[in-house]
């Protein structure tokens, strides 16, 4: 059994539906759990619950309005997914979040199938639940934000694109090219510009550090810019022609002042993200620097998946970081592929120190179960022993095989376990003694 295991999670050609269902039974947990719980949180949450509810009431799903004026700050494709959710669950905190929560489950999903095709099914799992239990990941996932619904997105194009790129020229399918025109074309809807600008600023310097210049040939490019205008221009050209008005708000006041100056009052000096994503990846942050270095090190050595990691990575963090206006979940696109590299670093230290990694993994593990548990007992909610009682079983059936059998997976529980109970807390422990406000 031991072995069969090993060759499951490293070389296994079968089992992705089995690895889909335990990713979804143990990290769904943090996403949905108590998601209705906590109010509205002023402003932004109210703003895209509100737009949603007001294209409802009007039936018009071309204009955004907030209070029954026009809104043009943002394209359309958030606040269609909360719209249809307000319309089956009503209008409650619950439907509101459900689209963020769930793209944030579908980006952890995504960043499995992704190191799956790159590396190996051990790899692919401890990146899901890398990502699945980094605090501020899973945190701004049950918040209504624009940049969960981005996120995910950005990460299915890219994902789509480096597994066609790596495809063998004889076997050069077409969906997956298919997929990242598609997945670029819903960014554009979600998030605007920067949908395009992502995937092809980090496609160009990949080809250019990589020397793949062959890869152009293969992209399909007519039949997939054919794609792309066709899913993402119809909107824009429909709330233009409502709205003369809106091109000139959207495109410049929007993008270029929004990142050339402070026209927003969000200026933040250039080193903004560096405490912010040290904080944000806990507990997983301590290997980002050696995960980098790595990547680095053996980008002409590792081929294709470490250096467009990387530089999909760093090209969103330098842009971010240049930008005039910067906000704590502008990070969030970075998490998928840094929880690929972790995961990929974490492997071989286990191999090279593997009892001072499981060591250390343990005892932070512990400090973090300690303090989530604490943070849950400090609620007072009268949920809270469920929530310990219910938790403990939930997490650790589904992971007993890995934790006996795979010294990599059993490492990463260990930390993950404890982030999950911390997770858990901080959300019982904010929604203690809160009042629902609901959508009006």
């Amino acid at each position: 059994m031991k072995e069969d295991l090993k060759v499951y999670l490293k070389n296994g050609q079968d089992g992705w539906l089995r690895d889909i269902l335990l990713i979804m039974l143990v990290l769904g947990i943090p996403f949905l759990q108590y998601l209705g719980a906590l109010p509205l949180i002023d402003p932004d949450e109210g703003r895209y619950a509100e737009i949603p509810r007001e294209m409802l009431e009007r039936w018009d799903f071309i204009t955004p309005t907030l209070n029954y004026v026009h809104y043009f700050e943002k394209p359309p494709l958030l606040y269609w997914l909360n719209a249809a959710s307000m319309r089956i669950f009503g209008l409650n905190e619950f439907a509101a979040r459900l689209p963020s929560a769930l793209c944030g489950l579908a980006t952890v999903l995504t960043t499995y199938l992704t190191a799956r095709w790159l590396y190996d099914r051990r790899t692919a799992l401890i990146s899901a639940l890398i990502l699945g239990t980094s605090a501020g990941f899973v945190l701004q996932s049950r918040i209504i934000l624009t940049d969960m619904l981005l996120t995910f997105c950005l990460t299915a194009a890219l994902g789509a694109f480096i597994v066609a790129a790596s495809q063998e020229k004889h076997r050069d399918r077409a969906l997956p090219w298919y997929l990242f025109y598609l997945f670029s074309a819903l960014a554009v809807l979600t998030k605007g510009l920067i949908g395009i600008v992502f995937p092809a600023g980090i496609i160009f310097f990949y080809l250019l550090l990589g020397h793949e210049w062959g890869v152009l040939k293969r992209m399909r490019l007519s039949s997939g810019l054919l794609l792309f205008l066709a899913v993402a221009a119809p909107w824009f050209v429909a709330v233009s022609l409502r709205n003369p008005e809106f091109a000139r708000f959207f495109f410049i006041h929007e993008h270029f002042e929004r990142f050339t100056s402070n026209v927003h009052g969000r200026s933040q000096p250039v080193w903004f993200f560096i405490p912010v994503l040290a904080g944000t990846m806990l507990p997983w942050s301590f290997f980002i620097p050696g995960a980098l270095g790595r990547a680095w090190r053996n980008r002409h050595h590792e081929g294709l998946p470490g250096l467009f990691l990387l530089v999909w990575s760093v090209l969103i963090f330098l842009f971010f970081s240049k930008s005039g206006s910067k906000l704590v979940p502008y990070l969030l696109p970075i998490f998928p592929p840094l929880a690929i590299m972790i995961s990929s670093r974490f492997c071989v230290l286990l191999e090279e120190r593997g009892r001072e990694i499981k060591l250390v993994a343990l005892l932070l593990g512990s400090v973090l179960l300690l303090l989530g548990c604490a943070a849950i007992g400090y609620s007072n909610l009268p949920q809270a022993s469920l929530v310990i009682t219910s938790l403990i079983p939930s997490l650790t059936a589904p992971l007993k095989q890995f934790i006996t059998h795979a010294p990599a997976v059993s490492t990463a529980a260990g930390l993950a376990i404890g982030a999950l109970f911390l997770l858990q807390g901080i959300v019982l422990l904010f929604s203690a003694g809160r009042n629902p406000v609901r959508i009006v």
